[in-house]
């Protein structure tokens, strides 16, 4: 048995690695991607992997600062309204500043 790993970057962004596996060397075809994409080399495939981490935990970091604007805002509009903080903190989920 012989395997091979072939790369691929989507046209959606997303990444893939294929690996065929066949039984005799000589016998090896590039895979047919499954949707809109390019084979690529392993390094460019890294790349666009670091690539969609890096999007992804700054996209995470943006989720989790408007998480807290919010908490915040509910906590100082339940004060507002004259609930006692740790009653606010509970029911906003805001706890304060890090």
């Amino acid at each position: 048995m012989y395997e091979e790993t072939f790369y691929a970057v989507y046209d959606d962004g997303s990444t893939g690695m294929l690996t065929v596996t066949a039984q005799e060397e000589a016998s090896f075809a590039p895979p047919v991607l499954t949707k809109p994409g390019r084979l690529v080399a392993e390094k460019a495939y890294n790349r666009a992997q670091a690539s969609l981490v890096a999007a992804t935990a700054a996209y995470v970091e943006e989720l989790v600062a408007a998480d807290r604007e919010r908490t915040r805002g509910d906590y100082e509009a339940l004060t507002a309204l004259g609930l006692p903080g740790d009653t606010a903190r509970r029911m906003s989920g805001w706890q304060g500043e890090d």
